[in-house]
């Protein structure tokens, strides 16, 4: 027999309380159920253990949480611009100030309205940013809280190779005690009687 007699695909199910079985790892009551999409293969789980993906498993997720991770990405990188702006535009703020840095206009007479309306474009474009920095915030935490709930609600895995053989041999031990019960039921296991007697 091959070592794909099916695929690595395991499907959670629940049962009833009363329907669980002993977890195929610990040996605790449980209402949870693997079965593989050919439906050849099944055991019982604790919840525990699906969320063990270094040893147990790793969950498959469909393509909404991987566009939900892509667009939350996308919003730490548009975070860190926009801090990085914000620290740029109000990093010589006051310092800058006292020291004289910064761009000084050319005429005296207009400099009064030149400072007013550099502060007020400063303080607006500022505001600006952190309006746009809280509203990513909040859309940030949001895609976080949808994708914590989707990866709370996975429903297919894929086991870690040890126990995916582990899985096949008891397959395979199940099949050889069916074969093995079916012979010695229909008698040919055992030797029949000598028919030519000396």
């Amino acid at each position: 027999m091959s070592a794909a007699m099916f695929e690595n695909i395991y499907r959670v199910r629940k049962v009833s309380e009363k329907d669980g079985k002993a977890c195929f790892i610990c040996y605790k009551p449980s209402s949870t159920v693997l079965i593989t999409q050919d439906q050849k293969d099944l055991f019982y789980i604790c919840p525990n253990h699906l969320k063990d993906s270094r040893n147990f498993g790793n969950p498959i997720y469909g393509p909404e949480l991987e566009e939900l991770k892509q667009r939350l990405k996308a919003k730490e990188d548009r975070e860190k611009i926009l801090t990085f702006l914000i620290n740029e535009k109000t990093k010589f703020g006051s310092f800058g100030k006292i020291l004289g840095w910064g761009d000084k206009p050319k005429k005296e007479e207009s400099e009064d309205k030149d400072k007013d309306t550099k502060k007020t474009e400063r303080s607006k474009s500022i505001d600006e940013l952190r309006s746009d920095l809280n509203t990513i915030m909040k859309d940030k935490s949001s895609i976080e809280e949808q994708i914590r709930l989707g990866e709370l609600n996975v429903k297919q895995f894929v086991l870690n190779s040890d126990i995916f053989k582990i899985r096949i041999r008891a397959h395979r031990k199940k099949i050889d005690l069916q074969q093995r019960a079916a012979k010695i039921q229909s008698g040919e296991v055992f030797p029949s009687v000598p028919q030519n007697l000396p």
